[in-house]
């Protein structure tokens, strides 16, 4: 798709007019007035595949025999070289007599003449990819084709491929940078710009599923998961691995969204947490590399702690990572355990679960007896004093067996309604913050240190605290404070 031309203001004087070869799109050697305003000079032709072939050879120069080659090789070197000089006298003519400085031997073409595809190249190497995105059109010459210049037809298809392969690398890079700060709509709208630029590759197709399911928006995944599996029903393609597993992970995303929320609520973009959606997304890329992270999150109520921490639990599904989200109620706080009851089962459904010892699922069947679909032992009937430290052993022993061969993601909401008397299973590892994130690959014998959402600093890497903008810290400090009847702990596994 032909997009509008874009000048760079950046290599366009604003006291005289340029001349400036477009190749991407549309392709045409054009006049820019100081105004901005632009007049086609010429368009497609051999004349412009000169010019072209002479911008992008070594010192803008080549020998005439180089460019009778490409252009006019089916034919004798006489025949030739008439038709350059035809070339190079329209060229004069249509520019001006500057364009081109031609002796018997070589053309040279002149530095003062300006490409979008210079432009293209320069943004791609200061990392200004949007802006190279604004200025890549389409392929390079698209609409160039003649009978006997097939040499040139060879050497522009290289070009071709390669500036299509910078524009799509350029378009999934800016599309990833979007869902790391959680801003999913342009995500989508680059990954649909990628699907343009590169319209045969799953890839293309996978980078803009994986927007949707970071989205959490059940429309979008479905619309998204129906048009990928059409394409690859109309290519005759079968997926290859990495295809399957983002369809599958859309689906199960798709009915987890459905079940949340009607397929005809509206989803509004996340907007001003970009810093705290990076912050929690970089603690989960250290845990993946070995490095158990705790991060907590706090602030009054309606600054959009919950659905940030939806936000991150779509992004972590959109990469196919395991994720348990668990939520308290105020209306829980008066039933002991109710908030671990949640967490364990939903924990009990995850490869390994199975792994742990008798006695512990004994124990974790006496915390939720609906486990005993599980697991086929007897609830466990300890001593009323042995209760809590033998769930908070069952607890503990379950997160090490369904996080030792893959990291885990636990995603914990509205922490400050846990039960009063919910016993020493819990309340050492996370404090009563407003909302958790905690991400942590579990070894065998897991390690955590807990971090309170206070001014104080962590004692350890793995405890991070981020603050919602506009959090009050003498009001969490309080709060804490009164938790904890005015003591503050530290606690480590």
């Amino acid at each position: 798709m032909d997009r509008p031309l874009v000048i760079n203001p950046v290599s366009q004087p604003q006291t005289e007019a340029r001349v400036t070869l477009f190749c991407l799109g549309s392709a045409s050697v054009a006049r820019i007035a100081a105004d901005a305003s632009v007049e086609i000079l010429f368009g497609p032709g051999k004349p412009l595949a000169v010019v072209t072939a002479l911008l992008l050879a070594p010192s803008r120069t080549a020998s005439r025999e180089r460019i009778i080659d490409l252009l006019w090789g089916n034919h004798d070197l006489a025949y030739g070289r008439k038709q350059l000089r035809n070339a190079l006298h329209y060229l004069r003519s249509s520019i001006g007599q500057w364009v081109i400085d031609a002796d018997k031997q070589t053309c040279t073409l002149s530095p003062a003449l300006t490409a979008d595809v210079l432009d293209f190249r320069a943004a791609i190497e200061r990392d200004d990819l949007e802006a190279a995105l604004a200025i890549y059109r389409g392929d390079f010459l698209p609409d160039f084709a003649s009978p006997d210049c097939g040499e040139f037809e060879l050497w522009a298809e290289k070009q071709r491929a390669y500036f299509r392969s910078f524009a799509a690398g350029a378009a999934e890079t800016v599309s990833r940078r979007a869902l790391d700060t959680g801003q999913f709509r342009k995500a989508r709208d680059f990954a649909v710009r990628l699907r343009e630029i590169d319209s045969g590759s799953e890839l293309a197709w996978r980078v803009g599923l994986e927007a949707a399911v970071a989205s959490g928006d059940s429309r979008v995944i479905a619309a998204e998961a129906t048009l990928f599996e059409q394409w690859l029903g109309h290519e005759e393609r079968e997926p290859d691995t990495a295809s399957k597993a983002i369809l599958r992970a859309a689906r199960s995303a798709d009915d987890a969204s459905a079940s949340e929320t009607s397929r005809n609520a509206l989803v509004t973009e996340l907007v001003g947490r970009e810093h705290e959606f990076k912050a929690i997304l970089d603690a989960w890329s250290r845990a993946r590399a070995g490095r158990p992270q705790a991060v907590y999150l706090t602030g009054p109520a309606g600054l959009g702690k919950t659905r940030l921490l939806k936000d991150v639990e779509g992004r972590l599904r959109s990469e196919r990572a395991r994720t348990v989200s668990v939520r308290g109620h105020i209306g829980e706080r008066a039933v002991p355990y109710a908030f671990i009851v949640t967490l364990v089962h939903e924990l009990a459904r995850l490869r390994g679960a199975k792994t742990v010892s008798e006695s512990v699922a004994a124990t974790l069947v006496s915390i939720d007896p609906r486990l005993s679909q599980h697991f086929s032992v007897a609830a466990d009937h300890a001593p009323a004093h042995d209760v809590p430290n033998r769930r908070s052993i069952a607890v503990r022993e379950l997160l090490s067996a369904v996080s030792s061969e893959a990291p885990l993601a636990l995603l914990l909401d509205d922490v400050h309604w846990l039960d009063e008397n919910r016993g020493p299973s819990w309340p050492q590892r996370f404090p009563a913050t407003s909302a958790t994130t905690f991400c942590s690959p579990w070894r065998r014998e897991p390690r955590l240190w807990a971090l309170s959402a206070t001014r104080s600093r962590p004692r350890s890497p793995c405890g991070r605290s981020t603050r919602m903008r506009s959090a009050s810290w003498s009001h969490s400090l309080a709060r804490c404070r009164r938790r904890w009847n005015g003591r503050y702990r530290w606690f480590v596994d």
